[in-house]
């Protein structure tokens, strides 16, 4: 099923969802908010770099559930708190608490998305674009 991303008018609010090809709603609620698809984050290579993904789960760093309570308590003692959900999947707040959380427990975050100042400069220009994608689209939709 893909992926499509719903954002809440002020930009609050960003999230995830699956849903069968076709049955994709404009809009749906989270957390007391309308928040619109998002057409620009949805299609978008860097989307995990505007916050999208997060928070988001891990499978990967994940854990057996029942060693969820383990799992917090080590994060814990080494300086990166973190929860779990009920499958075991730790939860990353954001990118830095991905690579802090990693690099406690030894492991080698592959996901960089750039550093430096043309990823820098990369990352404002495509933000700038979806931006202005999202405000076109956002305004399709009320107007329909």
């Amino acid at each position: 099923m893909p992926t499509y991303v719903f954002t809440s008018k002020d930009d609050s609010v960003s999230f995830e969802k699956y849903y069968p090809i076709g049955h994709r709603p404009e809009k749906v609620k989270s957390g007391g908010k309308w928040c619109y698809y998002d057409v620009a984050r949805t299609h978008s290579p860097v989307r995990a770099m505007h916050g999208a993904l997060w928070p988001r789960f891990s499978d990967a760093a994940g854990v057996n559930p029942s060693q969820v309570k383990e799992a917090m308590a080590a994060d814990k003692k080494l300086g990166v708190p973190a929860s779990y959900d009920s499958e075991g999947r730790v939860k990353f707040e954001s990118h830095s608490h991905e690579k802090k959380w990693c690099e406690a427990h030894g492991m080698y975050q592959r996901n960089s998305y750039g550093t430096g100042r043309d990823a820098d400069r990369e990352r404002a220009n495509a933000n700038a674009k979806m931006n202005d994608q999202n405000e076109r689209a956002r305004e399709l939709i009320d107007a329909n």
